[in-house]
């Protein structure tokens, strides 16, 4: 079998979204399918194209590399996307995606039994966007409360005394049994994010996501000696896993987050999760996305013992689960059970893709167009 064609389908972007200050916003939306000469498709929505521009400059040099290779040649595909001539980003990733798609189905298995299945399930948490009162906060949770989910995680806006306001809200509202996590996506300084720290460790959260600016490593290494909650970061660090590992040889954090859809795909993310078992520290990766990245996260946590839970965005059914026939959901009891389809096990609705597109790329020059996150 031999790769004949990569194809990417602009298609209508996702949002609006909410998860920093500002008015909401954008993401553009790619579908690149990999084509063999026996029928065979391998499949990737990605969202975090920074550029449709760049990414149809690109595709000449991209297709280069892939067109007439076996698709099994997966390593040395991916390695030459993100270490010889490209790097790690949002396009070489949603193509090393699309490849284990295509493996998978090759094979007639899910990707997670390719990489070495260890479960067949693993629980979910809700994951929120940035919401400007505590009562949205709330009746949110409520509603994922009622949806199966166990755990919570919300993003903070950046403002002490409302964060805490906040997370007091939600710990009242939900009892105290429930599981919460807060995001303070970076927003702190060092004394700040310790005030914060020590109320979300009365709260008894479960963990304390990006409380500083990641490239903070001494402070993150304070925090933690300082703290009893667990800390984990490291999401916004996108250089790839030889500046990455830093964090676990100095014990900066107590697990890891990292997003596969911009780092590399399937083939870093399991690197990652090796790496980060090697120094007894769970990886709990972004999983936050369309499917097809949702997915692409859950294989690699089926394949690994040090991830404990998969993020899922909320509210359910906004967004990302367009063009979709297939849905990433938790049962009752909070877990989301492996796919039974093959690839990434989650089926595209070709008639509702039909309907989203915008256009295929490569047919016309976009030199100097960058957009991608546009507001409404």
């Amino acid at each position: 079998m031999k790769i004949t064609d990569l194809k990417c389908t602009l298609l209508e972007p996702y949002g609006p979204l909410t998860w920093w200050e500002g008015p909401p916003f954008a993401a553009n939306c790619v579908l690149f399918r990999i084509q063999t000469d026996e029928g065979l498709e391998g499949q990737c929505m990605a969202w975090m194209i920074e550029s449709i521009g760049r990414l149809e400059e690109r595709m000449p040099k991209i297709k280069k590399i892939i067109v007439g290779q076996d698709p099994h040649n997966v390593e040395q595909i991916t390695w030459t996307l993100t270490s010889k001539y490209e790097k790690p980003g949002p396009i070489s990733s949603a193509i090393d995606i699309a490849l284990w798609d295509l493996l998978g189905k090759i094979h007639s298995l899910p990707v997670y039994k390719l990489l070495g299945a260890t479960r067949d399930k693993i629980l979910a948490y809700a994951s929120t966007q940035r919401y400007e009162t505590n009562q949205e906060y709330i009746d949110l949770a409520k509603e994922c409360q009622a949806q199966g989910f166990k755990a919570y995680k919300v993003h903070g806006i950046g403002d002490l005394q409302r964060d805490i306001e906040m997370c007091r809200a939600l710990r009242e509202a939900l009892g105290p049994d429930y599981t919460l996590m807060l995001d303070a996506m970076n927003w702190y300084n060092r004394a700040d994010a310790y005030k914060l720290g020590k109320v979300l460790e009365e709260l008894n959260f479960e963990w304390y996501e990006a409380p500083i600016p990641d490239s903070d490593i001494q402070g993150l290494i304070e925090l933690k000696s300082k703290l009893n909650i667990p800390i984990t970061a490291v999401e916004s660090y996108t250089g790839g896993i030889r500046g990455w590992v830093h964090y676990l040889k100095t014990h900066a954090v107590d697990s890891i987050r990292t997003f596969g859809d911009i780092t590399g795909g399937i083939s870093a993310l399991r690197r990652m999760a090796v790496i980060s078992e090697v120094f007894d520290t769970n990886l709990e990766s972004h999983s936050y996305g369309p499917v097809s990245i949702q997915a692409a996260h859950l294989h690699v946590m089926l394949a690994s013992h040090n991830c404990k839970y998969l993020e899922i965005p909320v509210p359910l059914g906004y967004q990302f689960d367009k063009g979709m026939k297939d849905l990433i959901r938790c049962d009752e009891d909070g877990y989301v059970h492996a796919p039974v389809k093959p690839g990434l096990g989650y089926e595209l609705d070709e008639n509702e893709i039909a309907d989203l597109t915008i256009r295929e790329l490569g047919g016309c020059d976009m030199t100097g167009i960058s957009a991608s996150l546009m507001t409404f």
